[in-house]
């Protein structure tokens, strides 16, 4: 999924894959990839619905995550450069979420 900033994205986990594992992530939990679209140095503010796991990853082609929020309302990404973000369901295994991203 592609998103841009401001602006906000409303999906699905079910359909996701599970990433890995994570001190933000629920065993098993399918997560859903977005790619935020921001000019170069934008601070980020991704504001969560609830029960939703956020973590970023420092570059497509990474399979560690360094920053994360979990079950967290809100998450502040410290690395302007962050863009990829991968979103799961830690209060269930899978449902609907809402995230949204601004400039900070």
């Amino acid at each position: 999924m592609r998103l841009t900033v401001p602006g906000s994205v409303t999906g699905t986990t079910c359909t996701g894959t599970p990433v890995g594992s994570s001190p933000c992530q629920q065993p098993g939990h399918p997560d859903v990839f977005i790619l935020i679209d921001a000019p170069p140095g934008t601070q980020l503010r991704l504001t969560a619905s609830p029960g939703l796991s956020i973590l970023g990853f420092p570059n497509c082609d990474s399979e560690n995550t360094f920053q994360c929020a979990y079950a967290a309302p809100f998450f502040e990404p410290e690395d302007p450069r962050m863009r990829l973000f991968a979103v799961e369901r830690v209060d269930t295994n899978c449902g609907e979420f809402t995230l949204e991203a601004v400039a900070k």
